[in-house]
């Protein structure tokens, strides 16, 4: 029998989740093998035959045997698939034929109904597509990424199975464009019916979370009601593009529920990297910590209702509803800045309010709700009476937008919150710490404290390997480092390659520090001021900064703070002389002390033999533009039309790489090389093009140039053509305004290789002490922040935290 149709008329069913959390992965702990390897199947829907390499690419990231079940609808596809995975290694393969009914639900539960009885674990996963919407364009990578996105990933996984043998399903967390929309839909009537047959009782008024997407590891017991159901194709529709209303999209919102009707718990897990809010995200250390979240973090969906209301800071103990109402009513008044009445006059004041009436309540409800939609689905749902409410409960802390009713009143216009081009998204200040380590007794031993925005393999640019390069002799002095990373993922083994005693936290855990550190080094602008305002302590503060960082943003706040940073600080190390000589001409450097780290820069041994090889240094993410990609890519295009015979190497992506051809010629794009294959690659080569309009000069370009190498490199406003070519005669100054770079690269071949040339002074300066030495005179210096006396120095604090000072004007 058909699902019964829906009826248009009725309104979609909205209640995305507020208080969910997912674990983080992969975990940040060593993971053990296992005793017996888990018996797992892969069920895969291929609708979507030409997604079949990407779905193969990812499987391979699975670290254990398995065998794959592959549905389709045609021979044809069944044949195309094949020829796919004729070359697959890792287990057995059986594609089935399935009919184009009930999406991927359909083939997973019916047509492979046998799997299930055979396998312990069980991966739903399917070539999903989603052609009604462009901004669901990235849902299906979201969920591999989730799901399959690295071995790491998977063992994680399969560790949270591991330790709890009631854990029954593990899914992604919501697709942050889809999560507005979480709820039943229009298809609550018919989920009610089709979950009596599963003995399982859902309600409008309960909680409701699924697995979107319905994609999911799972324990195959989790799915025995839902199996044992004797579900038939024929209760499937026809295909017809359906949105929504099928009992496909039924199933997958009761997955959760059939693993709790079948005893078993389920989680939800995220990579932070991929979303876009990091709430309700939780890091575990170790296994305790994991049986922990999932035991008892997770919320229940067939559990009573009254003892869950959105985790508010009670619990009511009545059953009615008008109790509940009454609590939360009796909560908010206590949250409220209307405590100058009394509660009954407030629940009058407040029905008044519900009632669009006059009321001494100031609040705009439509206002609010219309701001925030996620809120809007709550008071539709029935969670909070109106807007107000979820305001006193919740809104204040989360600070959300809200308007009073006043606009309307002094003005006769209504408050307005606009979407799109006019969107208000610098309504807030920028970032601010409420952490204060300041107040804090000095430790016994000296305390070093490290800011980091990320500590992740993937991320760990040249800046963090001079960082710990310059700072290794260095960590001896110290009988504690502490190492703060802003990002929830992290790997401290990157850290322990350069020192066993460096204790890598999430920033969130300074707050748990019990001394005050005597030294703080923060990596960038935006860390030094949030150092500054933890640690109140600018005597003892180091900038460790690599670049004029207000380049990184169009002018506006945040390139008045990174100038900010530069000006405040007492202490600042700086990369090169090029770039200290930069801030001096813009009068950012005054009485600071500064010290420059002065890379040094080692030749390569290059053959004087042409090999028709051009390297560009080629760093196409977003946070990039400064490496100009564009500019190089249209060179690159125009040079492969132009000529033939060479190869092209664009490297240093930070996890970008694949090759192709232009007019017959090769590309290679590639991110990471080990440095051995690196360096004969770019000694081989005739060119190289290097760029970054910025202050900071770069390394590539003047290694290459030293080692003999014809290379191309950007002027800026610290480095004209006649410094560049003082510095190196084998370097070709490009102006990105004036000049084509193609022309450039064209005289550039031209020119012999193998000359080494190199005028160290002139690009690293000379320091006239050691960054040893630098050290001990700021550890020397008096602390700002206590006078030398334990007290704290309140003229620093207003003169410094209230309105820094800037050097004179420019």
């Amino acid at each position: 029998m058909n699902t019964p149709a829906i009826t248009r008329a009725e309104t979609p069913h909205l209640a995305p989740p507020t208080d969910d959390y997912c674990l983080v992965v992969p975990l940040d702990y060593s993971i053990g093998n296992w005793d017996a390897v888990p018996s797992i199947a892969v069920i895969c829907h291929m609708y979507y035959v030409e997604l079949a390499e990407e779905i193969k690419r990812y499987l391979t990231k699975i670290p254990f045997p398995f065998d794959l079940f592959i549905t389709t609808d045609s021979q044809e596809k069944q044949l195309a698939i094949e020829s796919h995975f004729n070359d697959w290694n890792k287990g057995a393969i059986e594609i089935r034929i399935a009919p184009n009914r009930g999406r991927d639900i359909a083939p997973k539960l019916i047509a492979c109904r046998d799997v299930y009885d055979r396998y312990e674990f069980i991966l739903h996963i399917h070539t999903k597509k989603s052609p009604h919407y462009e901004l669901l364009r990235g849902w299906r990578s979201y969920l591999f990424e989730t799901l399959l996105g690295s071995k790491k990933i998977v063992e994680s996984i399969f560790e949270a199975f591991r330790s709890d043998s009631k854990l029954g399903m593990v899914a992604p967390q919501h697709f942050e464009p889809v999560r507005h929309s979480i709820g039943w839909g229009w298809n609550f009537k018919n989920a009610e019916r089709f979950a009596r047959r599963l003995d399982i009782k859902i309600s409008l008024n309960g909680r409701l979370d699924f697995p979107s997407g319905s994609m999911f590891w799972a324990r195959s017991a989790a799915l025995k009601p839902l199996l044992d159901c004797n579900l038939c194709l024929d209760e499937f529709p026809s295909e017809a593009d359906q949105e929504d209303g099928t009992l496909g999209h039924i199933i997958e919102r009761l997955y959760f529920f059939v693993s709790e009707r079948a005893g078993y718990r389920w989680i939800k897990i995220a990579q932070p990297s991929l979303m876009g809010r990091t709430e309700g995200m939780k890091n575990v250390q170790n296994q305790k910590e994991l049986l922990n979240f999932i035991k008892d973090t997770q919320y229940g969906l067939l559990k009573s209702r009254k003892s869950q209301v959105l985790k508010l800071p009670f619990i009511t103990s009545r059953n009615s509803s008008l109790d509940r109402k009454r609590d939360l009513e009796l909560l908010a008044y206590e949250r409220s800045s209307y405590k100058f009445i009394d509660f009954p006059q407030f629940q009058r004041q407040l029905k008044l309010h519900m009632e669009k009436k006059d009321s001494l309540i100031d609040f705009d409800d439509d206002f609010y709700l219309n701001v925030n939609l996620d809120v809007a689905a709550t008071v539709a749902n029935g969670v909070f009476s109106c807007g107000f409410i979820h305001y006193c409960l919740r809104g204040q802390d989360e600070g959300r937008i809200w308007s009073d009713n006043q606009l309307k009143r002094r003005f006769s216009i209504s408050p307005n919150f606009p979407e799109g081009f006019t969107a208000p998204v610098y309504i807030r200040p920028l970032p601010q710490s409420n952490i204060d380590l300041s107040h804090l007794p000095r430790s016994q031993g000296t305390f070093l404290l490290i800011f980091f925005s990320h500590l992740q393999d993937d991320l760990f640019f040249a800046g963090y390997t001079a960082f710990f390069q310059d700072f290794k002799p260095l960590f001896g002095k110290f009988s504690k480092v502490v190492l703060s990373v802003e990002s929830d993922r992290f790997d401290p083994r990157l850290a322990k390659r350069y020192s066993d005693q460096i204790e890598v936290v999430q920033a969130k855990e300074l707050e748990r520090l019990k001394y005050q550190p005597d030294l703080i080094i923060a990596f960038n602008s935006q860390l030094f001021i949030k150092a500054l305002q933890i640690c109140n302590n600018p005597n003892r503060t180091v900038y460790y900064c690599q670049d004029f960082e207000s380049g990184f943003f169009p002018y506006g706040a945040e390139y008045v703070e990174a100038e900010r940073a530069i000006a405040s600080s007492h202490n600042i190390i700086v990369s090169t002389e090029l770039l200290k000589s930069f801030f001096i001409s813009r009068q950012l450097l005054d009485k600071q002390r500064v010290f420059t780290t002065s890379p040094k820069i080692e030749p390569l041994d290059v053959r004087a033999e042409k090999t028709k090889r051009l390297f560009f240094y080629f760093r196409p993410e977003s946070f990039h533009r400064r490496n100009l990609p564009q500019t190089i890519m249209e060179a690159v295009e125009n040079f492969c039309r132009k000529h033939i015979g060479y190869e092209i190497f664009l490297v240093g992506s930070v996890d970008t790489r694949y090759s192709y051809k232009i007019n017959g010629t090769p590309v290679y794009v590639i991110n990471k090389l080990p440095r051995k294959d690196y360096i004969q690659l770019i000694s081989s080569c005739d060119l190289v093009v290097s760029m970054i309009y910025s202050a900071h000069p770069g390394v590539i370009a003047f290694q290459s140039a030293a080692s003999g190498i014809p290379t191309i490199t950007n002027v800026f406003e610290n480095r004209d053509a006649s410094l560049l070519k003082q510095i190196s005669e084998n370097i070709l100054p490009y102006d990105p305004i004036r000049e084509d770079l193609l022309e450039i690269i064209e005289v550039a071949l031209t020119m012999p290789k193998g000359k080494k040339s190199f005028n160290d002074r002139l690009y690293s300066g000379h320091n006239t002490q050691s960054l040893s030495d630098f050290i001990d005179i700021v550890l020397s210096s008096e602390s700002a922040v206590t006078n030398g006396s334990g007290k704290i120095n309140q003229n620093w604090v207003e003169s410094n935290l209230t309105q820094r000072k800037f050097v004179k004007q420019r």
